[in-house]
């Protein structure tokens, strides 16, 4: 009886853990999607109407982003939050 209520503490533990995890996720994408917006706005200010690789490559780091954003933050794994890591750097 007494181990199962240490298991019990600990998978609580382990599941706010990774609540906090996810919630700090959430928060450097959000983060992230604003200022990459700002570098969009400013990539596309310098290129002044002229082909911009940066504006492009700015679009697509944050279409991919906003893809996470979109999605559930309760129901993915480990390999989700590398993926966006990654994409956070």
């Amino acid at each position: 009886p007494h181990v199962a209520a240490v298991d019990r503490s600990e998978c609580n533990h382990t599941r706010e853990s990774n609540m906090s995890n996810k919630a700090e996720l959430k928060s450097r994408v959000e983060a992230k999607v604003k200022q990459l917006e700002a570098d969009l706005a400013q990539a596309k200010a310098n290129a002044q109407g002229k082909s911009n690789d940066a504006a492009k490559n700015i679009e697509e780091k944050l279409s991919e982003l906003k893809v996470h954003l979109g999605k559930s933050w309760d129901d993915f794994g480990e390999d989700v939050a590398e993926r966006i890591n990654r994409l956070l750097k």
